[in-house]
């Protein structure tokens, strides 16, 4: 058997051989690289609450037992504060009024929903959010001992919210 070449034979050919070329190269496997990272957020905690209300006795009398304050103090968890489980704590700030007689009445005297002022602080409400129970409220009262010399008797008290 002959074979004829010719020129329009030879680049016929070599024009397939290239096409067979191109063809591997395209099915040739291709490396891909591939790589993961973790985005992260802290978010913080934030917690808002709102104290209304007053702890005034107005006008007592001496050797009297108990005598309610005129409002409760009402603790507010706003809308904003994102913490569950918020606890309320109260404490007095000194052993004893202020006032005319030095030293005569203590802080335990004064009760808030019963029980007796420390200066130690003491949870009031616990269990509070935004979204659930979001109020608190804390009636006071106070008794005062006979024979205390007349006049205005002060005393701090410090309510103070956290997460609990």
């Amino acid at each position: 058997m002959k074979i004829y070449s010719n020129r329009y034979t030879t680049t016929y050919l070599t024009a397939i051989i290239a096409i067979l070329i191109m063809s591997i190269s395209v099915i040739a496997p291709v490396t891909v690289e591939d790589t993961t990272t973790i985005a992260t957020v802290n978010v913080n905690e934030f917690l808002s609450i709102t104290l209304t209300g007053s702890v005034d006795f107005e006008s007592v009398n001496e050797n009297t037992v108990d005598n309610p304050d005129k409002e409760p103090l009402v603790v507010t968890v706003e809308p904003e504060t994102n913490i569950v489980g918020i606890k309320v704590k109260t404490e007095a700030d000194t052993d004893f009024f202020s006032g005319p007689a030095v030293d005569t009445l203590a802080i335990g005297n004064m009760k808030w929903n019963g029980t007796a002022y420390t200066t130690s602080p003491v949870d009031v409400c616990t269990g509070l959010s935004a979204t659930g129970i979001s109020v608190c409220e804390i009636d006071h009262t106070l008794t005062i001992p006979s024979i205390l010399t007349a006049g205005t008797y002060t005393v701090s008290i410090t309510i103070t919210a956290t997460n609990a």
